[in-house]
């Protein structure tokens, strides 16, 4: 009878990998990798808000399914370059949200108005877009941020944020995109320390940082 051989995917101790024509009594070495198949119910869809995904390395919180895009929620703010979200303390990442006032009595939200300088919060979520590859970005709303924060409490006030602590959870302080109804020098942000939403003016630099939005194909962002 002719001796049952198999083909089998062979590591061994972190050696090169290979295909080798294996007797199958001699399979000590041999591990086995198999293919599953399964329901796509079975496998979490990445689409629920709120849920915690990978984009490019860093992780974000889903904010809206789009179909083929989808809008990320940075779960921290940026260093003030703008290049990466980092675990920091907000005296380390806030700055003021422009160096003038570029918008005029109209505008209610800041997010496509142009005028911003590269170094402007707005021109800040063009360079962290550019950095991720993301087709766009943009600040969250004050809409959505107060929509948001009873179902998903840690989303919105920052409890990603594990380098500052209050009441036994991390938080973030950062602007929104919301242009205050009674004064339009100053901008809605999000205050999470205190659980609060307030108005400051867009001169204010120690106090808040930028957390963006940002629109990324699927194909880009993983579990």
């Amino acid at each position: 009878m002719i001796p049952l051989r198999i083909l089998l995917y062979i590591y061994i101790c972190g050696r090169e990998s290979s295909f080798r024509d294996v007797h199958y009594s001699n399979l000590q070495f041999a591990g086995v990798r198999p293919i599953i198949t399964v329901y796509k119910s079975d496998i979490e869809p990445i689409n629920k808000i709120g849920q915690i995904v990978t984009c490019g390395n860093e992780e974000f919180y889903v904010l809206n399914d789009l179909g083929e895009t989808m809008e990320l929620f940075a779960k921290t703010a940026l260093n003030l370059e703008a290049t990466a979200q980092v675990n920091e303390s907000y005296t380390t990442t806030a700055c003021a949200f422009s160096s003038s006032q570029y918008w005029d009595e109209t505008v209610e939200n800041i997010n496509n108005v142009a005028g911003y300088t590269s170094t402007d919060v707005m021109g800040k979520v063009d360079t962290y877009a550019t950095t991720k590859g993301a087709i766009s970005g943009r600040l969250l709303t004050y809409d959505e941020a107060n929509s948001l924060k009873d179902s998903y409490p840690d989303m919105i006030w920052g409890y990603g944020n594990t380098a500052q602590r209050y009441n036994n959870h991390g938080y973030e302080e950062y602007w929104l995109s919301t242009i205050s109804t009674s004064n339009k020098e100053s901008l809605m942000v999000c205050r999470g320390r205190s659980f609060q939403f307030e108005t400051y003016r867009y001169g204010v630099s120690s106090n808040f940082s930028v957390r963006p939005v940002i629109t990324v194909y699927k194909s880009q962002v993983s579990t």
